[in-house]
């Protein structure tokens, strides 16, 4: 008993290990008395920039999803290159509108080959890169909505005072949910992509790959949801 005790308590720490921290959300502290209290608003904007950073991520990871179902890199890299914390709306659209084409250009290739694809797709190397995706999905999905929920507060309280930072503040935050919108939607483009490619694949006679291709549709229709939720304030 002692030593199952140990043991439990052990693969309880690892769990807890591997999972990811939830953000939090500032709304609660942030609005008092119809005054935005501009030390929790600091904190917030930090909030927003690690949701900002977890939308790069499933970025990143979508695209190393497309390439490991076609066993080699087709042009589809461009999404690794945007990162959402630093550059510009401007810029962030540019790049992300450049993954977009990528991801469509690599399914169009995908389908001219199949019959070598076939060979080279790899169950275990697609579930090394759909597991953290999976968790990476989960986190933002988890912490999008209470810091939406925040901000919209923060902007009702700013308006209900005249509050002279509103107008600025409603820029950045619009701009902040498009570019996280413009992630979401780079993100299910490939995440479909890869899922076509594995159910090709699968067609074509290589077994095992079912989980694989739904997974990754699954993906990409949680990206489909959570942009969705997202209120561009236009």
């Amino acid at each position: 008993m002692r030593i199952f005790l140990m043991v439990s308590g052990l693969a309880l720490l690892g769990a807890c290990a591997q999972a990811p921290a939830p953000l939090g959300s500032a709304g609660a502290e942030l609005v008092s008395r119809n005054v935005v209290r501009p030390e929790a608003l600091q904190v917030q904007i930090g909030q927003e920039r690690a949701l900002a950073k977890q939308a790069e991520t499933l970025m990143q990871l979508s695209d190393r999803l497309v390439r490991r179902s076609t066993g080699k890199g087709l042009a589809i890299g461009t999404a690794a290159g945007c990162a959402l914390v630093v550059v510009d709306a401007s810029r962030a659209q540019s790049c992300l509108v450049g993954a977009a084409v990528g991801a469509a250009v690599g399914a169009a290739n995908g389908k001219r080959d199949v019959g070598k694809r076939v060979e080279r797709v790899s169950g275990n190397a697609l579930v090394k890169t759909l597991r953290p995706m999976n968790v990476a999905m989960a986190a933002f999905k988890t912490d999008l909505s209470p810091l939406l929920a925040a901000q919209d507060a923060e902007l009702n309280a700013m308006a209900a005072a005249n509050d002279p930072r509103y107008a600025a503040r409603r820029a950045e935050i619009a701009a902040f949910r498009t570019r996280l919108v413009d992630a979401l939607q780079v993100t299910e483009t490939q995440a479909r992509t890869a899922a076509r490619h594995i159910e090709a694949a699968s067609h074509e006679g290589q077994g095992g790959l079912g989980y694989h291709w739904m997974t990754s549709d699954k993906l990409a229709d949680d990206a489909v949801s959570a942009r969705a939720s997202i209120d561009l304030l236009s």
